[in-house]
């Protein structure tokens, strides 16, 4: 095993490695960047095998080393250990201590790439809208929502059944690009210009012509604002948003019950049993459930439509944090008369467990709010530590626990936003009586 040791130069440790691999690291080492500047893979000779290696391994770790320093300049933020480029500060840039970098380091790299690219994406759009193109405010728009946030989860999830719970078809895929890019929709996902059943909303007329750019853009437009008018608040779809939130509720639901939370329970009617008819703010949560001696009580939110107005950037997630605030401070008075008990209990008892309201915020585009982003974590840590996370519970292509749940969350949001528009598109459909609130599914 002592032959498997590597031991570098300078290097106070001992790693697992063939000798070669330690040989070609050490070599990397000694080439300088001056080497590396002037095109070094021309110069290398035959004479010695490993010089394409040890080149290519210290022109790669120079590359990576740069884009670290690129994107996350300051010094503080590359030292937390959560940080892509926290791997940076633990080998000090040297690539003697490659044997340091964290376990699946390719993530970590794969976050530098991406962070680069939504930089350069984002300076393009930026052009374009100096540029002032048709078209464009609305793009920067729709992608300023969703360049982060968990809302491109959709894209990553891998269904292995046409009728399985993680299938995605060509419609949702489309809207999903809509949604998150204003990619222009095919005609047979646009909407009629008039809403069927009792929405009076009428869509901009049609142009006569449309053999000029200027025309094609105005038509897309209006198609696009047709669009988002119907997934958004249209209130012929207020049974579908309900639904979705439904849907929403019993995957988290199951997600609890797989990390190993107790006595979780849909819309508890024990919760908030003090409040009398007098009380206007009574409160029944989506979900109670318990966990190492808290309980976790959840209300479930969509913000459907933006009520950002007319901004071209603004922080990912603000409308779902905005519904989370407004979740907490409706949940005040009734967290309040639970912590008080009701009439008979002894206090003493009742403080025994801990009482922690949880909103759980999304966008319709399928962004996370920041508490339920914070809160699924925490779930996932709890799963890791105690959770009963068989092979069963998530999908295999998702990697990880935490990864399939998110992909679950991301195709229902997106399956919604397309059932909003096959309602529209039904001539017969005459909208429907269920409201636009979250309607526990035990009454719908």
């Amino acid at each position: 095993m002592s032959s498997t040791q590597m031991h570098l130069p300078g290097i106070d440790a001992a790693f697992p490695a063939f000798p070669a691999v330690a040989q070609v690291i050490h070599s990397a080492a000694t080439v300088d960047d001056a080497f590396l500047d002037d095109d070094p893979f021309d110069r290398i000779t035959s004479g010695d095998p490993l010089a394409v290696l040890y080149v290519g391994l210290q022109e790669a770790w120079r590359t990576c080393r740069t884009l670290a320093y690129n994107q996350y300049p300051d010094d503080d933020e590359r030292r937390l250990p959560g940080n892509p480029a926290h791997w940076v500060e633990t080998t000090g840039g040297d690539i003697r201590r490659i044997a340091l970098l964290p376990p699946r380091a390719q993530k970590l790299l794969s976050m530098l790439v991406t962070k680069s690219l939504q930089g350069d994406v984002e300076r393009q759009l930026q052009g374009k809208l100096a540029a002032d193109q048709a078209g464009w405010p609305e793009r920067i728009r729709a992608y300023a929502t969703a360049r982060s946030g968990r809302a491109m989860d959709i894209y990553k999830s891998q269904p292995w059944q046409d009728d399985g719970e993680l299938h995605c078809d060509n419609a949702v895929w489309l809207v999903s690009l809509f949604v998150h890019m204003r990619w222009d929709l095919p005609p047979t996902l646009v909407p009629k210009r008039d809403c069927p059943g009792s929405c009076p909303h009428t869509g901009a007329d049609e142009l006569e012509r449309l053999d000029t750019a200027d025309a094609q853009a105005l038509s897309r437009l209006d198609a696009g604002d047709k669009v988002d008018h119907v997934i958004r608040s249209c209130p012929n779809n207020g049974g579908v948003r309900t639904s979705v939130h439904d849907r929403l509720m019993g995957i988290w639901v199951q997600l609890l019950k797989s990390a190993g939370f107790v006595d979780v329970r849909m819309e508890a009617r024990d919760f908030d049993a003090g409040a009398t008819s007098a009380d206007k703010d009574h409160r029944r949560p989506d979900i109670v459930c318990n966990f190492g001696g808290v309980r976790y009580i959840i209300d479930l939110t969509i913000a459907w439509a933006s009520a950002a107005g007319a901004v071209e950037w603004r922080d990912v997630g603000w409308d779902a944090d905005e519904r989370a605030k407004a979740k907490h401070k409706s949940y005040e008075e009734a967290m309040e008369r639970e912590r008080q008990g009701q009439a008979g209990w002894f206090p003493e008892l009742r403080l025994q467990s801990t009482d922690q309201f949880v909103p759980l915020a999304y966008e319709m585009n399928g962004t996370w709010g920041a508490d339920a982003d914070k809160f699924f974590r925490f779930v996932v840590e709890c799963a890791g530590n105690e959770g009963t996370r068989a092979a069963e519970l998530y999908h295999w292509s998702a990697m990880t626990f935490g990864e399939h749940w998110r992909r679950l969350v991301a195709v229902e949001l997106g399956r919604g936003r397309v059932l909003c528009l096959r309602r529209a598109a039904d001539r017969g459909y005459g909208g429907n009586t269920v409201p636009s609130a979250e309607t526990a599914p035990d009454s719908l």
